[in-house]
């Protein structure tokens, strides 16, 4: 049995990709994005002030924000965005 991970694409308009947040936040576009898509973050690397992220529901398709609890985190977050099979 193989422990190899899927692959999955990066880049404009994938479903994962990584950004580093200015200010507290980052509004990332991106095309694949819906209103029922399921955002995973991971925080990668953590710059100076330590803080938890979230994503704000999608509002303005193609696009999400994700938000840190701290305004000044420049971390580098992880996205991963997969949608539900209906």
């Amino acid at each position: 049995m193989s422990k190899a991970s899927p692959a999955i694409v990066e880049g404009d308009d994938a479903a994962m990709g990584v950004v580093t947040l200015v200010g507290g936040t980052k509004v990332v576009a991106n095309d694949r994005v819906t209103a029922n898509s399921r955002i995973f973050l991971m925080t990668k690397r953590r710059v100076a002030h330590r803080a938890g992220c979230k994503y704000l529901p999608v509002q303005r398709v193609p696009a999400f924000t994700i938000l840190s609890s701290n305004g000044a985190d420049t971390s580098v977050v992880a996205y991963l965005i997969v949608e539900p099979d209906a």
